[in-house]
């Protein structure tokens, strides 16, 4: 269709010339029919935006025309004009689909105002015509990928109501059928999920939506019989009209029964690697007293990437070590039990730090885990000679209360982490070792214990080892140490390992 195309129907030449000569001369391309006849003939051979029509025609009247034209010709607008204005005819026109009803004689100013008004009419309409189509095909195309999806997805009303259910979400929660509007969300607690028995969930717990408005919320239900069993998980987060207030929420659910049972394997895998990581240490070896503690920040599971270690290198000599994996799982218990092993092999061949420290690395390095490393801090205590001999690769700073000295004293001297940095060196540190000396070892769980976003720090840990490290042996120390941090914030972050080792005072 050519824009701005308009159809003059009137039985008077010079008007039609005269209106002709106006519109093209604003560019509007203008054709003529003097009677209802000709006009339908035209308009049946091609499309016009506009139609100015007489009222009165040698052979009909223009108000009857104008049903004619709409069902020829549904998107062309008509304008009505006559000489013999009445309120009556001006009703009946626009009754009858009339955009507008101009009165003769029409001056110039008033028709190209009436035309111009009609064709940005026409505009809009069209444009938002096609903004409707891009809507319907995003809407396609969106509910095909949704439907497409493993998991279901449901659209919630603040009423309780599913407003919309894609195939999966159908599936899963035993929905009868793709829900148009009005299900009540009560309906989930009909899983049946290809179980035996019941389609009520294991548990007593209500299947309706969390509160509407609320921060986002993650559930998990164990449906079917304990033969047969499956686990949902339903995520489900606020939707918001612009104005703020709630339209309902989105929730999504997906059957999770086969990753749980891999993370569940996983898990006990993990845990047997855990026990050897973190092993039984006897309360007195090589002349020393020892005390382990380990705290995981994740309640049920103790797979984590601390661990620590003490074990005999000689006569009244012992090593003893903490460390931290990044990360948690099975990669990370993996990790963890290949250090721990792998250093009791180096230093009971030399025990000596930095060359422990250095070979473990290049063993860590070799196999590639470059996106996690390993913080250590390892030692030798030598009750015979009265030294301490330590490497620090990265870790939280070991501390050394000496009966000599007024404040416990960090041990840094060491080198980076281990198994992220090729040919890494590693420093030997050396120090008194006297009776009644006492010596921390933590991870950071301790350090970064935190009470209203205020970490503990490696000073609060000193201060709790100098309130303390004279508190008894090494079991009752550790034991204070571990209150002082419950006291500071009762629930840790993180996992939490500590290691006191202590060499009695002297007799007498």
């Amino acid at each position: 269709m050519a824009p701005g195309s308009i159809l003059v129907i009137d039985d008077n030449p010079g008007l039609t010339d005269m209106w002709s000569l106006v519109l093209q001369e604003k560019g509007y391309e203008v054709e003529v029919a003097g009677s209802g006849a000709e006009a339908l003939r035209k308009l049946r051979g091609r499309p016009f935006n506009l139609a100015l029509v007489d009222i009165h025609l040698p052979d009909s009247r223009g108000t009857d025309l104008l049903a004619d034209i709409s069902r020829i010709r549904p998107d062309t607008d008509c304008v009505m004009i006559t000489a013999h204005s009445s309120l009556e005819s001006a009703i009946e026109a626009l009754n009858r689909g009339a955009y507008a009803y101009l009165i003769k004689p029409v001056e110039p100013v008033d028709l190209l105002a009436v035309v111009a008004r009609a064709l940005e009419r026409q505009r809009l309409q069209e444009e938002n015509r096609r903004r409707m189509r891009e809507v319907q095909t995003a809407h396609r195309i969106l509910h095909a990928i949704v439907d497409s999806i493993d998991s279901g997805v449901l659209l919630v009303g603040t009423g309780g109501a599913i407003h919309y259910a894609n195939r999966r979400g159908v599936e899963l929660l035993n929905l009868s059928e793709p829900p148009a509007g009005g299900e009540d969300t009560t309906l989930v607690a009909r899983l049946v999920a290809a179980a035996e028995g019941s389609a009520a969930p294991t548990a007593p717990q209500a299947w309706g939506p969390p509160p509407i408005g609320g921060p986002p919320g993650e559930q998990e239900w164990e449906v079917g019989s304990a033969r047969q069993r499956r686990v949902l998980r339903r995520y489900c987060v606020p939707v918001y009209w612009e104005d703020g207030g709630t339209l309902g929420q989105v929730e999504v659910y997906s059957d999770i029964t086969r990753d749980k049972a891999i993370l569940e394997r996983q898990r006990q895998i993990a845990e047997v690697l855990q026990s050897s990581i973190l092993p039984a240490i006897p309360e007195t070896l090589g002349g020393h007293e020892i005390a382990t503690l380990y705290h995981a920040a994740i309640q049920d599971t103790r797979v984590g990437g601390d661990l620590y270690d003490a074990f005999p290198v000689g006569p009244n000599r012992i090593a003893v070590v903490i460390g931290d994996v990044s990360g948690k799982g099975l990669t990370a218990a993996i990790q963890t039990a290949m250090a721990r092993f792998a250093l009791r092999s180096y230093a009971f061949e030399d025990p000596e730090p930095a060359t422990v420290m250095a070979r473990l690395n290049r063993l860590l390095y070799a196999q590639g885990l470059l996106e996690s490393f390993t913080t250590l801090f390892y030692a030798v205590l030598d009750a015979g000679r009265g030294v301490l001999c330590y490497t620090n690769a990265g870790h939280e700073p070991a501390l050394l209360a000496s009966p000599e000295a007024k404040a416990a004293q960090p041990l840094t001297v060491g080198g980076p982490a281990v198994g992220c940095i090729e040919g890494a060196r590693y420093e030997t540190g050396a120090d008194a070792w006297l009776p009644g000396s006492l010596l921390l070892l933590y991870t950071d769980g301790a350090s970064e214990a935190r009470r209203s976003g205020v970490f503990l720090g490696a000073e609060g840990v000193a201060a709790l080892l100098g309130a303390h490290a004279a508190a008894g042996d090494a079991r009752l120390v550790l034991q204070r140490i571990y209150a002082g941090l419950q006291q500071f914030t009762p629930e840790l972050h993180d996992d939490l390992a500590l290691v006191t080792v202590r060499r009695p005072p002297l007799s007498g």
